[in-house]
């Protein structure tokens, strides 16, 4: 079917080639599959062709050519292709810097259900990048990225109900994001967890559970967890 020019077929030959599935690892063919694909305006075939150039993948790495085959995917309305345009647009790789340009491809990708796409664009609204600030838009975009199990949108959330932005203040529903958060494996909602715990800030005290948290924290090389974790040590060995 591939050889056929039908695109989807063409596509998941790249897939098998990019990943070894079935036959040997080649990114060459894998670019060579996709390329076949993207010229036949297959929106999968140039987002993934985009990540080839963009990684240098069977091709010499290229975020210009990132870019062209992004903005290819993107105008054929692929979250994916959206969401990586987006990010070019956002930190300047291939393209100039554009935070309005950027935001408005994260919303675009978050309306189709693109995780990521949603927390970012959360993110432009509560810092006010690229968009007018709106805490309450911040809101629904995190909550819609935390309902997935995103965890920056669920510790990013937990820090609206904490402080009342775009939310009405509740340090329960702020606690309750703090902990998926933490659970979901947030290196900051672990240290914040753990914090909660020691203080007992909107948490009954608990030594062992915030030992518990900063500890998970500290084992990935947050700084102020294995600070904290050492000054707790040290207190438990003078007493």
């Amino acid at each position: 079917l591939a050889e056929k020019g039908y695109p989807e077929a063409q596509t998941y030959l790249g897939d098998f080639f990019k990943t070894g599935h079935g036959v040997e690892k080649d990114y060459k063919k894998a670019v060579y599959w996709y390329s076949k694909a993207a010229q036949n305006n297959y929106p999968k075939a140039q987002f993934a062709l985009g990540v080839c150039y963009e990684l240098g993948l069977g091709v010499n790495q290229d975020y210009k050519g990132a870019v062209y085959w992004y903005a290819q995917a993107a105008r054929n309305g692929y979250a994916e292709g959206e969401f990586a345009l987006g990010i070019c647009y956002f930190y300047g790789k291939g393209v100039d810097k554009d935070y309005e340009n950027a935001t408005s491809l994260f919303i675009k990708a978050a309306q189709k259900g693109h995780v990521s796409a949603q927390c970012n664009a959360a993110y432009c609204f509560q810092h006010g990048i690229g968009v007018e600030r709106n805490y309450a838009e911040a809101a629904r975009w995190y909550y819609e990225s935390a309902k997935k199990k995103d965890a920056l949108a669920q510790l990013k959330l937990s820090y609206l109900y904490e402080n009342g932005l775009g939310v009405t203040k509740d340090i329960e529903k702020a606690v309750f994001f703090n902990i998926k958060s933490a659970e979901n494996g947030n290196m900051e909602a672990q240290y914040q967890l753990g914090l909660r715990f020691l203080k007992g800030d909107g948490v009954a005290k608990d030594l062992n559970a915030a030992k518990k948290w900063i500890t998970a924290a500290a084992v990935r090389k947050h700084p102020e967890a294995l600070n904290l974790l050492r000054q707790l040590r040290l207190e438990k060995k003078e007493k």
